[in-house]
């Protein structure tokens, strides 16, 4: 009948407007996806849980957490990867060894607490930026460390230097800085006022140094700036 077709059109003409707004909410769907999928892969195609650079990461943030606890500090690691997994074993040790290292180093005598950063108009919580590259030119593996605190203190290393009798007084009232902080690398010293967990032995960056010079006959590099910055850098020779 004629009120049988009018029925039938109108739920085919009803069925037609979900089927459009079904559509229009697939669009959307995937126009989430690409976007969500795009943000995914630009964030640095994140290692996959059982890859040796995921554990790097793992291992180090932990780190980072547990040092930031005992310090009484805030501190968070950005890491820019590439070509760790493919790295001969000896060199990811030597590079996971000096990665927790300097986070540790970073944490104990860089990053400053919370209300001194906020007093020098930092965010309180400090950032250690962690990178590992090859670099194909040299044939050899690039790793920096990178953390945004107060540097090195020079002054507390001269003295520290002259208590030690590793150098007169005289003598380190006169040394170029340069010279001078080179000398953190020496076994068993240390600027900490006392022993902890984390600082006062003198053994971590003695141990990073003869394992990347002596070893691996690469070379370490050291940058700062007066409450602003210090960085490390590590060029290790691929075989």
């Amino acid at each position: 009948t004629n009120e049988d077709l009018l029925n039938v059109l109108v739920a085919i003409s009803h069925f037609q407007g979900r089927l459009e707004e079904s559509g229009g909410l697939i669009e959307k769907i995937a126009g989430l996806r690409h976007t969500f999928g795009g943000a995914n892969q630009a964030a640095g195609d994140q290692p996959a849980h059982n890859t040796p650079s995921a554990e790097l990461m793992r291992g180090a943030e932990d780190l980072c957490r547990t040092v930031s606890t005992r310090t009484g500090k805030q501190a968070r690691i950005e890491w820019i990867v590439t070509g760790y997994d493919e790295l001969p074993l000896p060199i990811r040790t030597a590079l996971r060894d000096a990665v927790f290292q300097l986070v540790r180093n970073s944490i104990t005598h860089g990053i400053e607490p919370p209300a001194d950063r906020q007093a020098r108009k930092k965010d309180p919580c400090g950032l250690i930026t962690v990178t590992i590259k090859t670099v194909r030119d040299c044939n050899a593996v690039h790793m920096s460390c990178h953390d945004d605190g107060r540097g090195l203190d020079i002054e507390a290393i001269r003295k520290r230097a002259v208590r030690e009798g590793m150098i007169s007084e005289e003598k380190a009232r006169s040394v170029p800085e340069n010279s001078l902080y080179t000398m953190i690398f020496e076994p068993g010293f240390s600027t900490a006022s006392s022993v902890t967990e984390d600082a006062g032995r003198g053994v971590g960056l003695d141990a990073l140094h003869d394992t990347i010079s002596r070893q691996f006959k690469g070379e370490i590099q050291l940058e700062f700036g007066a409450g602003r910055y210090c960085q490390f850098e590590l060029l290790v020779p691929l075989p």
